[in-house]
């Protein structure tokens, strides 16, 4: 099964819409980044043969050595709980938990017995899609205050050039890459300039409430 054939017939994938994305991340503290594309993963999350179907991908370059895997919250464990179903499935039992997010756009493992079992294992960082890598950075910060050692990243659509050396880790496994134009918000690029925000995905909601005068106006693309 293709990532990004699945993705786009469910219509997941926001490339050449001729808007713009405002990113979880930001280009510098308090100014959010914006995007020329999106990838919208949850779409697919109903059909669970899809899912298995890709989680096998993600998991299968680190089964030998995988003791857990961990991910933020909140969609992306949907992928968790498979990934630890189709490990036991292969013969491998291993632990997964999940990161909620905390004061400060922090992650944090605080649920009752999730610190003891997946202190330091052997796991991978699940990540639905990575836009610029700012979840995916604290979600690896916090495994290495558990003292696990991080093998890699796994993701069903990078939407930034994601590799091993950005998240120094050994390995990134992408099912699939997306690749889209990043910029501060106080410093868009004159072809993108009055161009609307998506205001149902990202963090749209949230920066039209801070910039409802914002030149370019708001859209809504789901619904």
């Amino acid at each position: 099964m293709d990532a990004r054939g699945v993705l786009e017939k469910h219509k997941g994938v926001f490339v050449d819409t001729d808007n713009l994305f405002v990113s979880t991340a930001e280009a510098r503290p308090g100014v959010p980044k914006l995007l020329t594309g999106y990838v919208n993963c949850e779409v697919i999350y109903p059909y669970i043969w899809i899912v298995r179907d890709l989680t096998k991908q993600l998991i299968e370059p680190f089964l030998d050595e995988a003791e857990g895997f961990i991910c933020p919250q909140t969609g992306d464990i949907v992928l968790l709980e498979a990934a630890v179903t189709l490990a036991l499935e292969a013969g491998k039992q291993t632990i997964g938990v999940w990161a909620d997010k905390v004061e400060g756009n922090n992650y944090r493992i605080e649920r009752v017995g999730f610190e003891a079992a997946i202190r330091g294992k052997k796991v991978v960082v699940l990540n639905d899609r990575i836009s610029q890598g700012g979840t995916t950075d604290k979600v690896i910060a916090e495994a290495r205050r558990l003292e696990c050692e991080v093998l890699g990243v796994a993701t069903l659509a990078g939407v930034s050039s994601s590799t091993a050396e950005r998240f120094v880790v050994p390995k990134v496994h992408a099912l699939c890459t997306i690749d889209v134009e990043a910029f501060p918000s106080d410093e868009i690029p004159t072809e993108h300039q009055g161009k609307a925000i998506v205001a149902d995905l990202g963090h749209g909601a949230e920066f039209q409430v801070a910039h409802p005068d914002y030149a370019g106006g708001y859209i809504n693309l789901l619904g």
